[in-house]
């Protein structure tokens, strides 16, 4: 028997699939995401995964940080409170 292969009673043991790690999405308006893409010289794939959260490299620390600071992007807040949500007291 090879050293691949497995007796009919043994099984490979399976791997555990990460949970990928998800930061604060940021929200920009789409012409600055562009405007990222061309800054950083990637693809737009790669910008909308680091604002959305789902890559934590150093291109996307850099790509959030820019977002942030030089295009006004703001965190996306699961708790925020429409401006139009304003209680009806007129009864």
């Amino acid at each position: 028997m090879a050293n691949n292969e497995f007796p009919s009673s043994e099984s490979p043991k399976k791997r555990k699939s990460r949970k990928p790690i998800k930061l604060r999405e940021i929200k920009v308006y789409d012409g600055d995401k562009t405007k990222l893409k061309d800054e950083f010289e990637t693809t737009f794939y790669t910008v909308r995964r680091a604002l959305d959260g789902y890559t934590n490299s150093a291109l996307g620390y850099e790509i959030r940080e820019a977002a942030i600071n030089e295009y006004g992007g703001k965190y996306r807040s699961d708790t925020e409170i429409p401006d139009n949500n304003v209680p009806n007291n007129s009864k």
